[in-house]
This record gives structure tokens, sequence and C-alpha cells, in this order.
């Protein structure tokens, strides 16, 4: 059986703050212009993105292949 996602970039519930701890700065602490440059970055992502996943599950009885 073969199971399979896929999830909007909104979903991922990602906010500028989480980028700005990646980028090493402290939370609430992001200095100008990355705040205005993360927000324009997030409104534009979507059309560029189709994040989908997925995993197969195995009986015991099934030959791994």
């Amino acid at each position: 059986m073969i199971k399979e996602f896929q999830y909007t970039f909104e979903e991922l519930g990602l906010a500028t703050k989480d980028l700005g701890e990646l980028m090493g700065f402290e939370d609430g602490e992001i200095p100008e212009p990355f705040p205005e440059l993360i927000n324009n970055a997030f409104a534009s992502v979507p059309s560029y993105c189709s994040i989908r996943g997925g995993y197969k599950v195995f009986n015991s009885n099934d030959k791994y292949r």
C-alpha cells in the first residue's frame, strides 16, 4: 500500500520568525530589511512549490525490491 500526501505552503505554518531563527537571529530581533524580504518571499513561494511526499507500507509477507 502506498500512502501519498500533498500540502500547500500555507499548511506548513512557517512564520517570519522561524526563518529568522534559521538565519541566526534571536527571536523577534530580525533587523531590517530582512522581515520585508522574508514576507515577500513567503507571498511568492506558493506559486513555485508543490509539496508532496509518500511512503510504502510493506506487508510482512512482501518481498523487498
